[in-house]
């Protein structure tokens, strides 16, 4: 698994910790071995638990850790805390301006579960009546959850951009005889994307439709792929995703990647197309 992949996994696992109320100095192990894990430079997955256990910071217990979600995809303690936290609760921690104590509050005090339930009481002035809130905070919660709501499956582009390169790697990686290149909104460098989008030549279609359901990252839309596309959706970012492919001799690549982002632009194919 991908260093940064590992890393947000400790990083829910103390903010998890903290909303739990967890002992403070556990909590800080866990955030002393993010900041230690962000500086090392080789892939984790690689390191065994003596060279994991030498890093300054990381100690046995973590090093255990990172052992166990290379090879099951997370960690016991993470998955007992996530089974008994709500998913609207873990959403919440993800609202700009509050942290885990507050959001804490929010599920205990106040008895919301899911975001939707949040955003009625902010609506119905609750949320400004507990302790440590006030009317200011309230009002920011709640922009922050219309804003969340009015751009659900969708991403900034500076967002979209590290999800697209890093899939386009993983596609290139699982179908290395193919030619791969990255299309669409991100490629127009749209300020709003709703669809990471890819184009991929290959004489290998059967081979190539395998290959793009074994990466991880993407879950796979039978009903709405076909012969000629791969369609899903990218599940760590919630983002649709489309694979366009086409023969790799038929025609060439600079011209498939102009056809689908003149499709995209809705505009005069130009004269001269360019990838």
């Amino acid at each position: 698994m991908e260093n940064k992949k590992i890393i947000k996994q400790f990083k829910l696992a103390a903010e998890l910790m903290e909303l739990h109320d967890e002992n403070p100095f556990k909590i800080r192990s866990y955030t002393n071995a993010v900041g230690a894990l962000e500086l090392v430079e080789e892939p984790l997955e690689q390191l065994s638990q003596a060279q994991l256990e030498s890093i300054q910071g990381v100690g046995k217990s973590i090093a255990a850790k990172i052992i166990e979600i290379n090879e099951k995809g997370s960690f016991e303690e993470l998955d007992q805390m996530l089974e008994v936290t709500p998913q609207g609760v873990v959403e919440m921690l993800r609202i700009k301006g509050i942290g885990p104590k507050k959001v804490r509050n929010l599920w205990k005090e106040l008895g919301a579960e899911t975001v939707e339930e949040l955003l009625e009481a902010c609506e119905q002035d609750k949320v400004s009546k507990l302790k440590g809130f006030g009317a200011k905070t309230q009002e920011n919660i709640k922009q922050a959850l219309l804003f969340t709501q009015q751009n659900r499956g969708k991403l900034l582009y500076a967002e979209a951009e590290a999800s697209a390169e890093n899939l386009l790697v993983s596609i290139k990686a699982a179908v290395p005889d193919a030619e791969v290149e990255l299309v669409g909104a991100v490629r127009r460098r749209l300020e709003i994307v709703e669809t990471l989008q890819f184009i991929l030549a290959t004489d290998t279609p059967a081979q190539a439709q395998q290959a793009l359901q074994g990466i991880p990252e993407l879950e796979e839309n039978e009903k709405a792929s076909g012969p000629l596309a791969w369609r899903g959706s990218h599940s760590e970012v919630g983002l649709p995703v489309e694979v366009k492919r086409c023969p790799k001799h038929a025609l060439p690549m600079r011209y498939c990647c102009t056809l689908l982002l003149w499709r995209t632009w809705r505009s005069p194919l130009p004269v001269q197309p360019t990838c």
